[in-house]
């Protein structure tokens, strides 16, 4: 038996890209998934960052915590019995952070994890932000965290010792090699789903490309396989089939 996982990197909400968040979905639903990883950043928390705001970009706390649950709530009507992963990442991390610095008193008594209601979703389970953060995808081989061991792929993969998927660099990339012990490992990034013209901070040409990714997961040994899925033009192939956004 084969289990499919569903892996969407960082979205960025609200500030994400509508016409790649729609063709995951579509293609996620048409492969036909039993379970979804969030890599981290679904949610920006422009509002309560540290960097100079941007006047035409929305500022209310209140609108970018309502996309999230609305980006949530997409989730859950298709996809409600499945077991959902939700992990953490640097942007989630602002708000954490704007409590400690402002308001150390009210720590704990405002979480993402109560923002986004996920104590009342169904099957979703949260972790947090950290240098250890990790999930078994599947319960394969193949661990999820949000940020990179290193800059540097290769590197990043021979500090790791196993294979790893991560988001936050916002790039489709993909590194291979061989332990001494001759196992094959592989660490990748899928993109990201954001849109690129919300970007205050990128002065270059940002050096992204949108994407996610499937793992397949061999259940009785636990290895697995994966597929990046581009989403170029707002276009995608998967399975030989076309999705237009």
């Amino acid at each position: 038996m084969i289990r499919k996982i569903l892996i969407i990197p960082d979205c960025h909400r609200p500030f994400h890209s509508k016409k790649a968040w729609d063709l995951c979905l579509e293609i996620a639903s048409f492969v036909g998934i039993d379970e979804i990883v969030l890599l981290g950043d679904f949610a920006d928390f422009y509002s309560v960052s540290r960097y100079t705001k941007d006047p035409t970009l929305p500022h209310l706390l209140e609108k970018e915590i309502s996309s999230v649950n609305a980006g949530l709530d997409d989730l859950d009507k298709l996809w409600c019995n499945h077991k959902k992963i939700y992990l953490s990442g640097n942007h989630e991390e602002r708000l954490s952070s704007l409590i400690l610095d402002r308001a150390p008193q009210l720590f704990g008594l405002t979480h993402c994890k109560n923002l986004f209601r996920l104590d009342r979703r169904i099957n979703w389970t949260w972790i947090e932000y950290g240098h250890d953060q990790s999930y078994a995808v599947g319960g394969s081989k193949l661990l999820a965290r949000h940020r990179p061991l290193t800059s540097n792929a290769r590197s990043a993969l021979l500090r790791a010792g196993c294979s790893y998927v991560h988001g936050d660099t916002h790039r489709i990339e993909e590194v291979h090699a061989v332990s001494f012990d001759k196992r094959d490992l592989v660490s990748f990034s899928p993109g990201w789903l954001g849109d690129e013209r919300f970007d205050a901070f990128s002065y270059t040409l940002p050096q992204w490309q949108k994407g996610f990714a499937i793992i397949y997961v061999m259940n009785s040994s636990k290895e697995f396989h994966h597929e990046i899925v581009r989403i170029k033009n707002n276009i995608a192939i998967c399975h030989g089939k076309v999705f237009k956004g």
